[in-house]
């Protein structure tokens, strides 16, 4: 268990309550998305997103603390000292199973979705969806995997910014089985 949660436990707050928390800032999620496929230290990660690298710290630390992500290199000398971060995972499908705390982390994609959608050129392939469908429970089953998978195979192909050949691309899926509603 992270710190972050353990503190919160001591406080009477379910430590998943407090990662949605920690998560649900958007410039946390810009973290957690710069942070995807690869390595980077504060310094790095505030001029990508254009904040302040002490402001970065900050939310870095809130981020590990809550076991979000990882420290991977330090590159620490007696005078000056460099950790490089990454995220600790690619998906948020295992966070919680709180009801009462999952909208904090859906309210965030959202805006998070908005502020990018301002990015969207119009060109090159994309997809929208959006649903509320009856399905048989295998088929929800295998397309639920398959579109883990794919999102799987994203995030292993991640580039830095401005790779040669590499084209920045914005992906949002949310996904789960609805309570049924008796009319």
């Amino acid at each position: 268990m992270s710190l972050g949660a353990l503190r919160a436990v001591e406080d009477g707050e379910p430590p998943q309550v407090s990662t949605l928390r920690v998560l649900a800032h958007p410039v946390r999620l810009r973290i957690l998305s710069t942070l995807t496929g690869r390595a980077l230290s504060a310094a790095e990660i505030a001029r990508e997103i254009g904040i302040s690298q002490v402001r970065t710290s900050y939310h870095v630390r809130q981020l590990a603390s809550a076991g979000l992500v990882r420290l991977v290199e330090d590159r620490g000398t007696r005078t000056r000292g460099e950790r490089r971060y990454t995220c600790a995972s690619e998906r948020f499908d295992q966070i919680s199973d709180d009801p009462e705390a999952r909208p904090l982390l859906y309210r965030a994609l959202a805006d998070e979705l908005l502020r990018r959608s301002s990015a969207d050129g119009g060109s090159g392939s994309r997809t929208l969806a959006d649903a509320e469908l009856w399905v048989c429970p295998h088929l929800w089953t295998d397309v639920v995997a398959r579109v883990k998978d794919a999102l799987d195979d994203l995030h292993r192909g991640a580039r830095p910014p401005e790779s040669p050949g590499a084209v920045p691309v914005s992906v949002t899926v949310a996904m789960f089985r609805q309570e049924h509603e008796e009319t």
